[in-house]
């Protein structure tokens, strides 16, 4: 999986009211981004562009909430929900084969 870049913390914060749960601080660049981050695809998961770049919100969640994600790991949703980016909903687990996850967060 694509690493989170550190800086995208000065670009995004936690927003509860949010229905992707992040919100833009900021423009980034010359677009004037503002407002909800991130869209809902149409398979429930929530996905925004950053630098170029497209990211899950569910580990960019986590990553704002954790400060990292731990190497080799996943970030499930508890409840199964993709839609549902809250942080107490999000756990980081380790594929130790293709059919066994173990927690690790």
């Amino acid at each position: 999986m694509r690493e989170i870049p550190e800086h995208i913390t000065e670009h995004l914060f936690l927003d509860p009211q949010s229905p992707t749960q992040l919100r833009w601080v900021r423009p980034i660049g010359r677009a004037k981004v503002t407002g909800v981050a991130g869209c809902i695809r149409s398979d429930g998961y929530v996905q925004l562009n950053f630098e170029g770049e497209r990211y899950f919100g569910n580990r960019v969640v986590y990553y704002l909430v954790h400060g990292t994600i731990p190497d080799n790991s996943v970030i499930r949703h508890i409840d199964g929900n993709p839609t549902n980016n809250s942080p107490e909903n999000l756990i980081a687990m380790r594929r130790r084969s293709r059919e066994e996850e173990v927690t690790v967060g």
